[in-house]
């Protein structure tokens, strides 16, 4: 069994504040940097780089479109 290697997040702070301006997603980043979603919502926070306020949840999956489409009809 291959073990993952941990390395620290601090050095790709400065990418991961311009990645959450952009709106990327704490999945997006962890496939990117080689980490888990958990774990750059973690650093995220401890580190100050929070999302804009009224944001979904980066956990919460979008709807369904059939239930989109629903929505938008009158």
């Amino acid at each position: 069994m291959a073990s993952r290697r941990r390395e620290s997040l601090k050095p790709h702070l400065a990418r991961i504040r311009i990645w959450v301006d952009e709106g990327r997603t704490d999945f997006w980043i962890a496939h990117e940097l080689g980490s888990t979603a958990t774990t750059i919502a973690t650093f995220r926070r401890a580190n100050g780089v929070l999302r804009v306020p009224g944001e979904a949840p980066e956990h919460v999956p979008a709807p369904p479109p059939e239930a989109a489409a629903a929505a938008s009809e009158p």
